[in-house]
């Protein structure tokens, strides 16, 4: 699922986790943006070629809290573009891991790209 940010430069992410499994490791977070909802990847890396990480958060088993991301245009070291989605992966390392979270994710998005006259 994609959030369209277009008429947007700032984004502020509410990400609400009430509760982690991921038995050996962290699972992470990601808040990745592209100018298009097109995911192709690299035939080599399986990696997205569009997506870049706006904001991302490792938290382990134990973590039950909220955590603010921020993505300001003044500061921020990827641009937020059109579309903007989330994606989560657990531990690494190990052989078919067994992981779960549950959580929310609010967005709160501000400042118009572009005046309009």
């Amino acid at each position: 699922m994609w959030l369209d940010l277009e008429e947007h430069s700032d984004v502020v992410i509410y990400l609400d986790v009430s509760e982690v499994t991921a038995p050996g490791g962290t699972v992470t977070f990601f808040f990745e943006t592209a100018p298009s909802k097109d995911d192709p990847r690299d035939p080599t890396t399986n990696a997205p070629l569009f997506f870049q990480t706006l904001a991302s958060v490792a938290l382990s088993a134990a973590t039950s809290s909220t955590v603010v991301l921020r993505a300001l245009m003044s500061t921020a070291t990827v641009p937020l573009a059109r579309y903007l989605r989330w994606r989560a992966a657990g531990p690494t390392g190990m052989p078919n891991p067994t992981w779960d979270a549950t959580f929310r994710a609010l967005v709160s998005a501000n400042g118009a790209r572009h005046v309009r006259k």
